[in-house]
């Protein structure tokens, strides 16, 4: 029966094996580009994890460029302690995170425990959370000024989510709920994680909240990037829009989601509350900046030079992340 509906969908060949021809019982196809980077006999790399690796590789370089186009010229050490940090933090955060919210299942006796500990999940709260957390530490453990360095993070961050995103849309995850109307993508791949977690969904079209997601980043990233160095705002203002703008995205995209049970409280999900507390935190931090300390106008030779110096550090960093968000066992979605 045919749909009178805008598709998204394509698919492509996931064959390539780095260590020779593939079997055909592993040749595997990906609707939205291949699944796994390399198949070996014992583990799997998935794409999703070079997506999130090229994320925070862009907001590492982002946040280095800032900090010294703006004289916040900290040294390059304890930099790279902040990112080796982070590359670490954050994976352990987020598979954290997905593993509260996977409780209820094992607590049932759905799901046995060496099962439940082996599922490479990741929540991006839990990485935002760790991820905050590692910055407060590290900024007072340093003594740093805060500000300038969450507006020194923020400004890529936007970038780096909209390119998980679309890792999410390779993947399979973060899917929208089902769509009648307007543009929809479609999973055949029985290893997309919709299709691991909602067998019934195969073929069926679904809000495309991924590319929604990433192409709403991308513009709060363009927004932040253009205030800082077009205009002349107070320190910490890119900080408090991030929140603002983030927080109003997501609040929204949950609407559109469609993984369930989606954890809620008083008729909102679990990710709309955390969303009011980003918007409301966002607000607190706009009331509270002085209006006369403002980000001094770009040096960008001073900007490139601190990239150029913590590079190395960039690359080790995202390195770990894209391992970290890559690896599989011999099948995809488990270890």
């Amino acid at each position: 029966m045919e749909r009178n509906k805008t598709s998204l969908t394509f698919s492509r060949s996931d064959t390539l094996s780095w260590l020779g021809a593939a079997t055909p019982e592993r040749q595997v196809t990906g609707d939205f580009g291949p699944l796994a980077l390399f198949r070996g006999k014992h583990f799997t790399l998935a794409t999703f994890g070079l997506f999130i690796g090229a994320g925070f590789f862009l907001a590492t370089l982002h946040t280095w460029f800032y900090l010294g186009s703006t004289g916040n010229r900290y040294p390059p050490r304890q930099l790279a302690w902040l990112v080796l940090s982070l590359s670490g933090g954050i994976p352990v955060g987020a598979w954290l995170m997905s593993r509260i919210l996977d409780l209820p299942r094992l607590l049932r006796g759905e799901i046995r425990v060496s099962r439940f500990l082996r599922i490479p999940g990741f929540a991006l709260w839990g990485g935002l959370m760790s991820g905050t957390l590692i910055i407060l530490f590290v900024t007072n453990s340093f003594h740093w000024q805060l500000l300038p360095i969450l507006d020194a993070v923020v400004l890529g961050l936007p970038l780096a989510q909209a390119l998980g995103r679309l890792g999410c849309l390779n993947y399979g995850c973060c899917h929208g709920r089902e769509c009648t109307h307007g543009p929809s993508i479609t999973y055949h791949n029985p290893e997309a994680k919709v299709l691991r977690t909602y067998t019934h969904l195969k073929g069926i079209p679904l809000f495309p909240t991924q590319i929604y997601s990433a192409a709403a980043n991308s513009l709060i990233y363009l927004v932040l990037s253009a205030m800082v160095y077009a205009f002349h705002p107070p320190v910490g203002l890119a900080a408090a829009l991030y929140l603002l703008l983030y927080g109003a995205k997501r609040f929204g995209m949950e609407f559109l989601r469609g993984e369930y049970p989606r954890t809620g409280f008083l008729s909102l999900t679990l990710w709309q509350w955390f969303s009011l507390g980003f918007i409301f935190a966002g607000l607190v931090l706009i009331t509270s900046l002085n209006p006369q300390v403002t980000i001094p106008f770009p040096d960008w030779e001073q900007g490139w030079m601190m990239l150029r110096a913590l590079l190395p550090y960039s690359i080790v960093a995202a390195l770990v992340v894209t391992g970290a968000y890559s690896l599989h066992g011999p099948k995809v979605g488990r270890w």
